[in-house]
Parts: structure tokens; C-alpha cells; sequence
């Protein structure tokens, strides 16, 4: 997205690049320094914004989640480089950029937050489903809860083509095995991740779960579903409240695979209660 200098959405801070934390050559962590903190609820997202190096005056925008949580100095955007159909602007510019070089970050907005979720008389099993960079709004509230507790079961499940797209996937190993958070609290996550291209030369050695994200879903017919046996408890409404980031179509397949097993979301069901919230990327990537 190409905006004027004068925009309405140039209402922003000044951010400086600490670090680029490559996971492959085209998907990577990019930890900011910015100006004054940014005050958000992990699940928001900022908008990303650089100068234009074509036109003088204007600026290349877009949003992105925030996947470091809100007590973090730094800001960590998860960012896929696009190359097709086309190279994306925005993302061949953010990879040209060097420690110390200035972007722009937006006022954090969105509602995809864990507010619903905690606002429950006695909150059920919470469980995020991510398909590649969907991720972003779980890392974020994971370390939320981990250090301002998190009332019941987490579940955390990540789809990608490849393992080393497996983002964040040290901190949550060690997270998924400690069984107190950071002030004592009891703690239990789980992390299923999980590879759509298992055979491939990528994915060698890969002993965990294989296909899409909404596989798992899907497993729960099995009586030996790992999502089942990782939430304790059967797939059900009335016990597990659902959040899904990632592109349309995997979103779509999420949703069809939840309402097969009851779930109402994304709108709240007759009884007024909420059981799935969904955060589209829009259409898949080419």
C-alpha cells in the first residue's frame, strides 16, 4: 500500500531495527526499538510503515501483528518476504534495511485479544490455531499469560509447508514443559505443530504431526486425536473456546472443521456466547 506523506495514517512513532532473526531466507523475526513505548493487548497489530525510494514524499504501508508481548521494549513483527506474483514492496524494502536504520509504526489497533476469553465466568480450554505467520498474535499472547497467568489449558497449534518455518518453536518447547509460569502459578500449554509436505527434502527427520493446521482438527474423530489427548478432553464448544489466525482459505477450512464439531463462532451463538474469533490475512499468498 503506496500512502501520501500527509495521511491520517502517518500518526505514528519512530522505530529503529535492532535484529533481524532469520528462520529461512524468506521469513524472519524483525525486533524494533521504538521511539516511545507502544501500548497494546497482545493480538494487536501495527502498521509497518517505510519511505517510498521511488516517490519523494510518499511511503509504503501495511499491518502486521505484533508478536512480542506488551512488556517487551522491543516490537517483533513475524514477516514472510513475498516474491510472488510479484516481489511485495514492502517486504523487499524491509529486508534491504541494516541494524540502526528508522521505520515508522503505527498506534496499535484490532480486537483479536485474549479480553473475551478472560471475561468468562470460568474460561474453558483456550486453544489458538495458526497457519504460518498466523502466528504472530500467539507468540505475543503467550508470553501475555505467561506472565499474567492464564486461568485454564492452553493449546497451541502451528501448520507449516516446512519445520524450519516453525516459528518461535524454542521458547514454546520450553514453555510447554514447565509446569509453573513466571510468578509460580500453575502453567499448561501444549504445542502441536505440525508439516503439510512431510516427504519433502525440508521436512527430513520430522517425527511430529503432518498435514495442515486444521488436520487436527479434523484427527478428532480418531480416538487417538492428539488435539483431544493435548486438551484433556473432547472437542466441544462448551469446553473450548477457539482463536484461528493465517489466510482465507485455511481460516475457511478451521471454521468448517469447528461447526462440524458444534462451535458457532465467529458470531456468537443463541445463548449469546462466543466460542471462535478469527484473524484473516486475507487471500492466500501466491
Amino acid at each position: 500500500m503506496v500512502i501520501k506523506a500527509d495521511s491520517d495514517d502517518l500518526r505514528s512513532v519512530g522505530a529503529r531495527l535492532v535484529e533481524r532473526r532469520d528462520l529461512t531466507g524468506d521469513l524472519a523475526v524483525f525486533r524494533f526499538e521504538p521511539s516511545t513505548p507502544l501500548v497494546f493487548r497482545a493480538g494487536q497489530w501495527t502498521q509497518l510503515t517505510l519511505p517510498d525510494p521511488e516517490r519523494a514524499g510518499e511511503f509504503v504501508a501495511r499491518p502486521y501483528t505484533i508478536a512480542s508481548a506488551p512488556r517487551d521494549p522491543l516490537v517483533s513483527l513475524y514477516v514472510r518476504r513475498v516474491h510472488k506474483p510479484r516481489p511485495g514492496r514492502l517486504t523487499s524494502l524491509l529486508w534491504k534495511l541494516a541494524p540502526g536504520d528508522r521505520v515508522a509504526l503505527g498506534p496499535p489497533r484490532g480486537r483479536f485479544t485474549l479480553d473475551s476469553w478472560r471475561a468468562e465466568p470460568a474460561p474453558r480450554s483456550l486453544l489458538l490455531l495458526a497457519g504460518g505467520t498466523g502466528l504472530a498474535p500467539f507468540a505475543a499472547q503467550i508470553e501475555e499469560l505467561w506472565s499474567e497467568g492464564a486461568p485454564a489449558r492452553v493449546v497451541l497449534c502451528h501448520g507449516v509447508s516446512y519445520c524450519d518455518e516453525l516459528g518461535f518453536r524454542a521458547r514454546f518447547e520450553e514453555l510447554a514443559r514447565a509446569t509453573h509460569d513466571s510468578a509460580g502459578r500453575p502453567w499448561r500449554l501444549c504445542y502441536l505443530p505440525t508439516v503439510s509436505r512431510p516427504s519433502h527434502e525440508r521436512n527430513a527427520g520430522w517425527r511430529g504431526a503432518c498435514g495442515r493446521v486444521e488436520a487436527l482438527l479434523a484427527d478428532c474423530s480418531r480416538a487417538d486425536s492428539p488435539l483431544e489427548q493435548a486438551l484433556g478432553h473432547p472437542l466441544d464448544a462448551q469446553r473450548v473456546f477457539a482463536m484461528a489466525c493465517g489466510y482465507a482459505r485455511t481460516l475457511d477450512n478451521v471454521l468448517r472443521e469447528l461447526r462440524a464439531r458444534g462451535f458457532a463462532g465467529p458470531h456468537r451463538d443463541a445463548r449469546g456466547a462466543l466460542d471462535v474469533m478469527l484473524d484473516s490475512f486475507g487471500d492466500d499468498a501466491l
